[in-house]
């Protein structure tokens, strides 16, 4: 009966910590600023992430993609856009570079979007600024 309670309770502790998303820092920049002009920027790792997420933490607005709502989240969209900001990545599961693009910033206040990497159950944000 011990050997059964035991394994019970292994398998409960094993299920309930997979899954679990962890914050950690593939080495991209904590935070980018991008001038009132546009443009693009890229920036770079050592460590790849496998896809990206542009949120708006302000809003609670999720992510969009270029297609539907259900490919918000899926593996092999190589680009998204969300309000004032494009991402674009390759398509591999080792992606180490991310390229930036931002629209003109007319309204004269500074906005904010926040990238999301991810890499399994790993993830880095990265807060995009625009003077």
């Amino acid at each position: 009966m011990r050997k059964i309670i035991f394994c019970l309770m292994a398998i409960a502790i094993a299920a309930t910590s997979c899954g679990k998303f962890e914050e950690v820092d593939f080495g991209y920049p904590e935070s980018v600023m991008l001038s009132s002009e546009g443009g693009e920027k890229i920036i770079t790792s050592d460590e790849p992430f496998r896809f990206a997420v542009i949120q708006n933490y302000k809003t609670g607005d999720e992510s969009t993609t270029i297609g539907t709502e259900d490919e918000r989240y899926r593996e092999d969209v190589e680009q998204r856009e969300l309000e004032w900001l494009r991402i674009e990545y390759g398509s591999s599961r080792n992606n180490k570079e991310l390229k930036i693009f931002a629209k003109p910033n007319t309204s004269g206040k500074p906005r904010t979007l926040h990238l999301e990497l991810y890499l399994a159950y790993k993830y880095q944000v990265v807060k995009v600024t625009q003077n």
